[in-house]
């Protein structure tokens, strides 16, 4: 079906009632606070589907998960080498405070990824960058938050030559 919309094929009655009930799915996995799962990555990911899927950009399920990820941006994130802390502080970072549950949406739900905890736990890479490129996608570059996250990413990338936690960490441990 996916194929089809995006082909700009045909799409039968039996198609549109299939496209409807998993959007319903989805949609039915959100929570009140306009996340899916209470993290940015599975917010980004269930958003993902339901655009694919056809579902607007002003629908109040999109609206209510771009605010849920405006939301989860911290103007501080404290990087982390295994359970400790260590000197790097990053800005402005699209995550939630629980790095490892951010990692389990990922795996559960994009395992194609080939997801490693470390790219969510160090500096929460991962979730900030499919944040990052969601929120571009449906048009949000002017938003504050978001060009601060931009400016903060490029900063890392300038500082470090990359984002792999071998790249950011070295320094400082």
């Amino acid at each position: 079906m996916l194929i089809k919309l995006l082909l700009g094929a045909d799409v039968t009655q039996d198609d549109q009632a299939a496209l409807a009930a998993l959007q319903q799915t989805i949609q039915a996995e959100q929570e009140t606070d306009g996340s899916f799962g209470h993290t940015v990555t599975a917010t980004v990911i269930q958003m993902e589907r339901m655009l694919a899927l056809g579902v607007p950009q002003d629908n109040p399920v999109i609206l209510a998960g771009i605010a849920y990820l405006l939301s989860q941006r911290k103007d501080t994130l404290q990087g982390m080498h295994t359970s400790t802390t260590y000197k790097l502080a990053a800005k402005n970072i699209f995550t939630t405070e629980d790095r490892d549950a951010e990692f389990q949406a990922a795996t559960t739900l994009k395992p194609e990824w080939l997801p490693r905890h470390v790219c969510f736990h160090t500096m929460a890479m991962i979730p900030n960058a499919v944040c990052l490129n969601l929120l571009l996608r449906l048009g949000l570059e002017h938003d504050a938050g978001v060009s601060a996250a931009l400016e903060s990413l490029y900063a890392l990338y300038r500082k470090h030559g990359g984002f792999c936690a071998t790249n950011i960490k070295k320094p400082y441990l």
